[in-house]
């Protein structure tokens, strides 16, 4: 019993954002650029922002390339604010 419930776990589909398309470091993300998919948990890397997040997307540049398909996480978006080291005085 305890193997199969980690079998549905790790398998049980999440809607979840991917890429629309190719997508180019620097991109402003708009809302075409955006799909909502099924995945398989246990394929998703931590941090993929979940299908009714898209508005925490929408507006921001990614930091990487994505290909068309691949799921949208928190660690492919710029941050917002400088990286520290960049705030602290030197």
């Amino acid at each position: 019993a305890r193997v199969r419930r980690q079998w549905e776990a790790r398998y049980a589909l999440r809607p979840v954002l991917v890429a629309a398309r190719d997508l180019a470091a620097g991109e402003t993300l708009a809302d075409g650029d955006l799909a909502r998919r099924q995945v398989p948990a246990g394929f998703l890397p931590s941090g993929t922002l979940a299908a009714d997040e898209a508005a925490r997307a929408l507006g921001q540049r990614l930091a990487v390339p994505l290909r068309a398909g691949d799921p949208l996480g928190e660690s492919a978006l710029e941050a917002r604010l400088p990286a520290l080291s960049r705030r602290l005085p030197e």
